[in-house]
């Protein structure tokens, strides 16, 4: 792209990588077992640094990564039980509201209050006349959290393939997964986006009680 770009404005003749094409990765498939889940969630209840709460909230609302990890606390509505995040924090750039369980509410309590407005700041937040910025330190703490659990060989996002498709196992029907993943295809591609409004929240909050459920049989 750089290449093509000098070529447009003149710096170079013509580019190196004239019809070279980069290689797509092929999707990834991975999911974790029972087993697999219920010793990752339960290193995570059990661990208190930022990553364990993140790694917690994943599995328990299947969101992204960086979604979780840019919460801020303004965005959390804790009498309703829901998490609104804007357009500006979400991938495909669309405001997204889930509702959240009791079990994401006991995470959510027990995380302190670093910062007023991120939930995971990054740690060079508390150090005075520093701008505040979001957790962004994930490979050693991956590391650690790997040793701890003895899963290996997973990814992050891993997570939320599981909890669409253990979701699907549960009965709960693609469009409500969809909802709860803020995806703008399958369902809700096309038209259907323009006239579809409603907003599924009772769905929603009953596929996040029923996977509440299957994680406390998991952990207990």
């Amino acid at each position: 792209m750089f290449l093509r770009w000098t070529v447009r404005r003149h710096y170079i003749g013509t580019s190196p990588c004239e019809g070279l094409f980069p290689s797509k990765r092929p999707p990834r498939e991975r999911t974790l077992t029972g087993k697999e889940l219920a010793s990752v969630f339960k290193t995570a209840l059990k661990g208190t640094d930022a990553f364990s709460n993140i790694v917690a909230l994943l599995v328990l609302t299947g969101q992204r990564r960086g979604e979780v990890a840019a919460l801020q606390w303004s965005w959390i509505d804790t009498k309703e039980r829901t998490i609104t995040l804007p357009s500006s924090a979400t991938k495909n750039k669309r405001a997204h509201t889930f509702p959240y369980g009791k079990r994401a509410a006991a995470v959510l309590k027990r995380i302190p209050r670093a910062s007023e407005t991120y939930v995971f700041p990054a740690s060079r937040d508390k150090v005075k006349g520093k701008p505040a910025t979001i957790f962004n330190g994930w490979g050693k703490p991956k590391e650690a959290f790997d040793r701890e659990s003895g899963v290996t060989d997973w990814q992050l996002h891993d997570i939320r393939r599981t909890f669409a498709s253990n979701l699907a196992a549960l009965g709960v029907p693609l469009p409500t997964i969809e909802k709860l993943l803020n995806h703008v295809s399958g369902s809700f591609g096309g038209i259907v986006s323009v006239y579809q409004r409603h907003d599924w929240l009772p769905e929603m909050r009953d596929a996040v009680q029923k996977w509440e459920t299957r994680l406390g049989a998991l952990v207990r």
